[in-house]
């Protein structure tokens, strides 16, 4: 039997949110996610095609503290990793601040992937509700649409538009940076 082509697509803050609360719900300051960890664990059982990345980093001019310096440098370091493991990277600069055009970017590339026929099976790392239209649009081209987030990422509502809802929470300790 033939394994169904996948593509992941990560929309980065809202995967650091969930983690950073998750975190905070296990009391476990240090919890981080491994990123390549969790491709490996979604993508068992399925010829994964591509992995998409969707962050946004400061715009230097706009980097102020050692804080902030020290994520930016980590979000490169990141990227650089995830581009090292074929990962297609899409960072935005920030508008003053505040994160633009990522989103769109994400469902740009999760439709028209899905009207090529790049996949038969989506899983989409995040549970922000902004996506809904896009994945019933990409629904009904005949695709699956998973989404895999932490349990405190995935708002109720979602169970109704999603064809599968992949909780990070239980295998949080196998996808744990070490």
């Amino acid at each position: 039997m033939m394994q169904k082509s996948l593509v992941i697509f990560i929309d980065a803050s809202n995967l650091s949110g969930g983690t950073a609360r998750y975190a905070e719900k296990i009391k476990d300051p240090n919890y981080d996610i491994d990123i390549l960890k969790m491709l490996r664990r979604l993508s068992r059982g399925y010829e994964l095609v591509r992995t998409y990345f969707y962050s946004s980093t400061a715009q230097p001019q706009d980097i102020r503290s050692k804080t902030e310096q020290f994520w930016h440098q980590k979000m490169l370091a990141a990227h650089a990793q995830l581009m090292h493991h074929g990962v297609k990277v899409t960072n935005k600069l920030r508008q003053k601040n505040k994160e633009k055009g990522v989103d769109v970017a994400l469902v740009t590339d999760f439709l028209m992937l899905g009207m090529r026929g790049a996949f038969d099976v989506a899983i989409i790392v995040s549970g922000d509700q902004d996506y809904v239209n896009a994945i019933e649009a990409v629904q009904s081209m005949g695709k699956v649409v998973i989404v895999a987030c932490f349990e405190n990422s995935f708002p109720d509502e979602m169970y109704r538009h999603v064809d599968r809802y992949i909780r990070l929470d239980e295998f949080a300790k196998e996808i744990a940076k070490t």
